[in-house]
């Protein structure tokens, strides 16, 4: 399977991965408008990737990222539970 859809499968995650970061912080800055800073940590947060926000915080030599991060971070952990655990009942 690997041998057969292995360069699509890599390409689909790069493009996935991609398209919802980016879309993601969009939302925050045209949407929410809310400022470079508060934003990076929101999206970071909304990927749960705690290294990036250590690199973020340190680049905005500022710990306002880390405010935003807790919310998308909180939320994105509960409803992936709650999803697998609707998916697993379909299946």
């Amino acid at each position: 399977m690997l041998g057969t859809f292995g360069l699509s499968l890599i390409l689909a995650g790069a493009i996935v991965t991609t398209v919802c970061t980016v879309s993601t912080f969009l939302f925050g800055h045209f949407i929410l408008k809310l400022n470079v800073a508060e934003n990076a940590g929101a999206t970071c947060g909304a990927m749960t990737s705690s290294p990036v926000l250590g690199e973020v915080i340190r680049d905005a030599k500022s710990s306002v990222p880390a405010i935003a991060f807790a919310l998308p971070s909180a939320l994105n952990n509960v409803l992936f539970t709650v999803i697998v655990l609707v998916i697993m009942k379909l299946v």
